[in-house]
């Protein structure tokens, strides 16, 4: 399941320029292993890639400019912060550090690989709001809660963020 959700009351003409923050990866840390005959696996640098993933697919739509990954290390680095501390902040402050006009902050809930001896299974679940850096208003949101069987972690993850991003589109289109 994928859903998108825009705020129809705020005006999108005026929001050109977009960074995707790292998406907060904390809850799903803890669960590396788990069972006896049922390993599970957590990708260690999930937040990351995750944030990789909705920059790719944001700059393939092509309504927005993306901040790149590289581009966003790059500016927190010349001000001495650190993109992890920079989720815990206020996103009019960080739209003002990284000159963007909204922020995409996610956060993770579940990204694994389950391995069984005759059964894998590949599951995503994650939320990522885009938040206006004038006023710290949700512009719109994304969800997504996936499981399928034979399938890498990875590349559910990659899809379900597309699949996302086509619903989104829609949904402002509408509007």
């Amino acid at each position: 399941m994928t859903e998108a959700y825009v705020e129809r009351e705020i005006p999108y003409h005026h929001r050109n320029t977009l960074a995707v923050m790292c998406f907060d990866d904390e809850h799903i840390q803890k669960d590396e292993v788990k069972g006896l005959f049922i390993k599970t696996i957590s990708n260690p640098d999930a937040g990351e890639m995750l944030a990789g993933m909705m920059t790719d697919a944001l700059s393939d739509w092509g309504r927005y400019h993306i901040l790149t990954r590289s581009e966003i290390r790059r500016i927190l680095k010349a001000e001495d912060m650190k993109e992890e501390l920079m989720r815990e902040r206020d996103s009019i402050a960080l739209g003002r550090i990284l000159g963007v006009d909204a922020v995409v902050i996610g956060k993770i809930y579940k990204l694994e690989l389950s391995n069984a001896a005759i059964y894998q299974c590949g599951k995503v679940s994650f939320k990522a709001d885009c938040i206006d850096t004038k006023q710290g208003k949700i512009l719109w949101s994304i969800e997504a809660n996936k499981s399928v069987p034979y399938k890498d972690e990875v590349v559910l993850a990659s899809e379900a963020i597309k699949e996302a991003v086509e619903k989104l589109e829609k949904e402002i289109d509408k509007k």
